[in-house]
């Protein structure tokens, strides 16, 4: 299941960069520059193993003496 996660991260951040491209190519460079620099900022938190904003963190969660589902 956290394979499935992962790929489908990738592919909607894969996906934001496209945007971002073929919003400057369509000539809406505001859009381009948001999309683009949403999508580089999630690129450089995959690269340094943070999670992206599109999942969800779950350590502060599962911190010590917090019950949780994993019991």
């Amino acid at each position: 299941m956290r394979a499935i996660v992962l790929a489908l991260r990738d592919i909607v951040v894969g996906a934001i960069c496209a945007a971002a491209l073929v919003a400057f190519v369509l000539g809406h460079p505001l859009i381009g520059l948001v999309l683009g620099v949403l999508g580089l900022w999630q690129v450089v938190r995959i690269f340094n193993g943070r999670p992206s904003i599109i999942g969800i963190d779950q350590r502060w969660a599962d911190r010590e003496g917090k019950p949780n589902v994993r019991g």
